[in-house]
């Protein structure tokens, strides 16, 4: 072509080649964009997930926690009754009641997920902000317990 000096024609054709080689490659960024969004949405509803269940967890230990601490208050006015009376009729059922009231224990949270998210530097990928919102409350609540 540059022999026949047809040189316009050349550079149109080098244009066109140019042109498709940066379609090319920005349709092939663009795939690896989507790609890389469709990774992060994937790990974001496993995180979500591991949370439900981490919360479902706590849900039966706040009511274990809960039943426990409703015992202890009803031993403890079994104990004020005692103490009323001043009189123990049977002292194994009034040292039950006591080792209820005096058993203490700790509330312990399930929230390993959240705490890696956290950690890691991950909970940007938790892309709802009202989600986000609740989940740092949540963690100032299991600290309250």
């Amino acid at each position: 072509m540059l022999s026949k000096d047809k040189y316009s024609i050349y550079l149109l054709y080098a244009g066109g080649e140019i042109l498709l080689v940066v379609v090319g490659i920005l349709l092939a960024l663009q795939i690896d964009n989507w790609n890389d969004q469709r990774k992060e949405r994937v790990k974001e509803l496993n995180y979500l997930k591991a949370i439900k269940n981490d919360l479902e967890l706590n849900g039966k230990e706040v009511e274990s926690f809960i039943q426990l601490k409703q015992t202890a208050i009803e031993s403890a006015n079994i104990i004020i009754k005692y103490f009323e009376n001043d009189t123990i009729s049977n002292p194994g059922y009034f040292n039950l009641h006591n080792l209820n009231v005096s058993i203490s224990n700790r509330f312990e949270e399930k929230n390993n997920t959240f705490k890696e998210l956290e950690n890691s530097g991950q909970l940007a990928l938790i892309s709802n902000q009202e989600i986000k919102n609740l989940l740092l409350d949540m963690d100032l609540i299991y600290r309250r317990i």
